[in-house]
């Protein structure tokens, strides 16, 4: 824990803060008035390690920016649960996040980290 305070420290140095966004008056102008939010979906496919190793570093960034990041499950798993709500009491049932996120990245303020499969083709990645 020292030594991420140690490095905390080494990246702002006393005396100094970060610039605000009314520091920058054309960049104030343009900001969205909307809050920004980052998606970051949980998978439960072969790149899960990397899945749950990259979460905090991309919440740490996120955090010092002032934008929120939700978590939404799309591992196989989540969406059987979806699919037969029939089956499961009140609060076993969650909603479709799949379809939810399709919808939201449609949309032009959808921020949707999702990495990519180890098994995706060469053509797949570059889309």
């Amino acid at each position: 824990m020292a030594q991420v305070r140690q490095a905390t420290s080494a990246l702002r140095p006393k005396g100094t803060s970060q610039p605000a966004l009314k520091d920058f008056p054309a960049m104030a102008a343009t900001a969205p008035k909307k809050a920004a939010k980052v998606t970051y979906t949980y998978t439960d496919e072969a790149p899960m390690l990397a899945t749950h190793a990259l979460f905090p570093i991309i919440k740490a960034f996120c955090c010092h920016a002032d934008v929120p990041v939700e978590l939404k499950d799309i591992s196989v798993a989540g969406r059987v649960i979806a699919q037969f709500p029939e089956c499961l009491t009140a609060e076993q049932q969650a909603g479709d996040i799949l379809s939810e996120l399709g919808r939201l990245a449609q949309r032009g303020e959808a921020n949707i980290i999702k990495l990519p499969n180890v098994s995706a083709s060469i053509p797949q990645l570059k889309e």
